[in-house]
């Protein structure tokens, strides 16, 4: 019955845990979609705010440009003071090579006003050039990758997603566009805030390449020269990187794991905003997920015990009560012959079966010692009457 319990629960489960998994890949997908709508509701605000319209419109007055950017600086301050994520914030103009005009920083909780003389060109980044073929007011959301500074990678590696709108002036022609890079660890660390306890998330861009994982040294390898792949850990996600969220790669077993584990593959198609996805994988060990059955097997086994030592006692009281006696009882047996002396067993004391058994074994040994006995008396009168009589006497058969 423990055995059949077990079993029936294990698979009981392992069903309910994958259908959890499900649930909670929901819950990171919405998660996210929360971050990225409130990203687009900030990029709306800035699009919005006076001071950016300031800049725009005093392009031809220096002067009153400078005083634009001071007072820009400070939205700018005001909304990372606000986003403990939000790691840059930029104002970039079309013109000289795509130049900076505002850049506010923010770093372990400091904010920094990034003077002119420290503004750079981001005319040839990927990024800018894929905000500005935007359509105005419509935001623009990055691939995750690490950010570079002046062309290289900044140390120590920050991994950013970008989002941006183009910014136009009050004739159409562009003029520029608002940036803020999103610290993605923090992004991650807030979806992997809302799943349970023992379940772990990883996190990989559209091509499999992993950007949140219980091992740093195997995230943004595709810009490392590490090509780790989420369908390198869970081969079943190879046939399905293209596919809609909700696709479950069931029971698979990671390379270098110690235990099997259950995982549960969505996809958050597309991100808001862009033609980009992020691959969710949620993972639970077997002894996360098999642990009310270890509960239950170790309770059984605490209930069993008393019992297994009551039965071990029980036996050995039986032995002891039953087959010994009956042992000693047989070996007596085996061992009679008449003219031997034979030993009282303590059994005969015994009100049971077992002393009703020992007492006619000695009753029946007493009454053939005497039969042997008196046989013996009468083979000796009638071998003393054969020598001492005078007569012949002949001794005949029926025949």
């Amino acid at each position: 019955m423990g055995v059949v319990i077990t079993q029936t629960g294990t698979s009981l489960l392992m069903d309910a845990s994958t259908a959890r998994l499900s649930q909670e890949s929901k819950v990171v997908s919405i998660r996210l979609v929360d971050i990225f709508e409130a990203l687009e509701r900030d990029m709306e605000f800035l699009m919005r705010s006076p001071s950016v319209r300031r800049v725009i419109s005093s392009n031809a007055d220096s002067g009153a440009r400078e005083q634009a950017q001071i007072q820009l600086q400070e939205v700018f301050a005001a909304l990372l003071n606000n986003h403990p994520w939000y790691v840059q914030a930029r104002l970039i103009g079309v013109a000289d090579g795509g130049r900076e005009l505002v850049r506010v920083n923010q770093a372990d909780g400091r904010i920094q006003r990034v003077p002119d003389a420290e503004l750079q060109r981001k005319g040839e980044r990927p990024y800018f050039k894929e905000i500005m073929q935007h359509a105005p007011g419509s935001v623009y959301i990055s691939a995750v990758n690490l950010n570079r500074e002046h062309g290289e990678l900044s140390e120590p590696h920050l991994a950013v997603l970008r989002v941006g709108l183009p910014v136009v002036q009050p004739d159409g022609t562009p003029f520029g566009a608002l940036v803020i890079n999103v610290d993605a660890r923090r992004v991650f660390d807030a979806a992997r805030d809302v799943v349970s306890p023992g379940v772990t998330l990883y996190v990989a861009n559209q091509n499999g390449y992993y950007l949140s994982h219980t091992d740093p040294a195997k995230t943004f390898g595709f810009e490392l020269a590490r090509p780790y792949r989420m369908q390198d850990d869970f081969p079943a996600a190879a046939e399905l990187l293209s596919a809609k969220s909700g696709e479950s790669l069931g029971e698979v077993q990671s390379p270098g794991a110690g235990e099997a584990i259950v995982a549960h593959r969505s996809v958050l198609h597309p991100l808001p905003g862009s033609g980009r996805e992020l691959l969710l994988a949620l993972t639970m060990p077997h002894s996360v997920i098999l642990g009310e059955v270890n509960a239950a097997r170790r309770k059984s086994a605490t209930m069993i015990l008393p019992f297994l030592l009551v039965g071990s006692a029980l036996v050995v009281w039986m032995v002891r009560l039953f087959v010994g006696p009956l042992e000693r009882v047989t070996r007596e047996v085996s061992r009679f012959a008449p003219g031997v002396r034979r030993q009282r067993l303590p059994e005969e004391n015994r009100n049971d079966e077992i002393g009703q058994l020992a007492q006619a074994y000695s009753r029946m040994a007493e009454r053939i010692e005497r039969q042997v006995s008196e046989l013996k008396e009468q083979r000796k009168r009638f071998l003393s009457l054969f020598e001492t009589a005078a007569d012949a006497i002949l001794i005949i058969d029926q025949d």
